[in-house]
């Protein structure tokens, strides 16, 4: 049986999304794709988000309302670190790992959590540690994000 179950970890990149490089984020799904120049999925991962703060739209990564673009170490100004943040759409929404506590490190919730609708964010997209590490790394200025539901 396990070896004709559906696999629920790869997913096709939902239509009407476009082509070409970009990143692609589905809120029905709660999963987000990396897209090369070449229509080629380079990762695709679960994510936990809040649809009530982030519509659905065509977006650029980048500097916006005057904040960076990137932050290594960013902090939701009390008592958490929102690592590997990178900005795509105003005023503060990004990808970020899960957020960890400042005192001892420890992620605000598993992984496990991500891809299901068993959290909701603060309008951010979180990502595990790899996973926001990944889009540190592929997301230029002007990275085109596609937000669908």
């Amino acid at each position: 049986m396990a070896s004709t179950a559906k696999r629920c970890d790869v997913r096709p990149v939902p239509a009407g999304t476009g082509g070409g490089r970009r990143i692609v984020i589905s809120q029905g799904q709660n999963w987000v794709w990396l897209i090369d120049a070449r229509g080629k999925v380079v990762r695709q991962a679960g994510i936990i988000d809040n649809p009530r703060y982030l519509k659905p739209g065509t977006y650029r990564s980048g500097a916006k309302c005057g904040r960076a673009a990137k932050i290594r170490k960013n902090t939701d100004g009390a008592s958490l670190y929102l690592n590997n943040f990178v900005r795509f759409a105003p005023c503060g929404i990004g990808f970020h790992q899960i957020p960890t506590y400042k005192r001892g490190g420890a992620q605000i919730h598993a992984d496990w959590l991500l891809g299901t609708n068993a959290k909701a964010s603060h309008g951010c997209i979180r990502v595990s540690k790899a996973m926001s590490s990944y889009i540190w790394s592929f997301t230029t200025t002007g990275t085109r994000v596609v937000v669908i539901r």
